[in-house]
């Protein structure tokens, strides 16, 4: 299933239910950076909550803006207890720093994908051994 939202497309497994969509932008509204969009939704029995920033190039902000993201959408009661969370920074490419990245990646669990058509989220929830 393929899903548009804020010039985005993110691919989701079939059979997806609870399906929430919100732009970051609309529901922050405030002056502090933060990610493009959050997906909830529910697939057998896992809850899933999916945060996305777009980026140029990753920087060290980003995957800390991630974190805060993470925390302020749990105080707001948007993040359950019981959601598996993914935290994805899509890019148009790294050139400097590339070890850096990848480590800081790693180190904040936060999936890096290159600007392709779609976000593949079905790809990572099966990466993960999630599906």
């Amino acid at each position: 299933m393929i899903i548009n939202i804020k010039n985005l497309k993110l691919k989701l497994p079939d059979h997806v239910c609870e399906l929430k969509l919100l732009d970051l932008d609309e529901f922050f509204k405030s002056n502090r950076k933060h990610g493009d969009i959050f997906v909830s939704f529910k697939i057998n029995d896992l809850r899933i909550g999916v945060i996305v920033e777009d980026t140029g190039r990753p920087e060290p902000k980003d995957f800390e803006r991630l974190v805060s993201d993470v925390e302020e959408l749990r105080r707001r009661g948007m993040l359950k207890h019981d959601m598996i969370i993914i935290k994805i920074i899509h890019h148009r490419g790294i050139h400097k720093g590339k070890m850096l990245i990848r480590h800081l990646a790693k180190s904040f669990k936060v999936e890096l994908q290159e600007c392709e058509s779609v976000i593949d989220i079905e790809y990572i929830l099966r990466k993960r051994h999630l599906l």
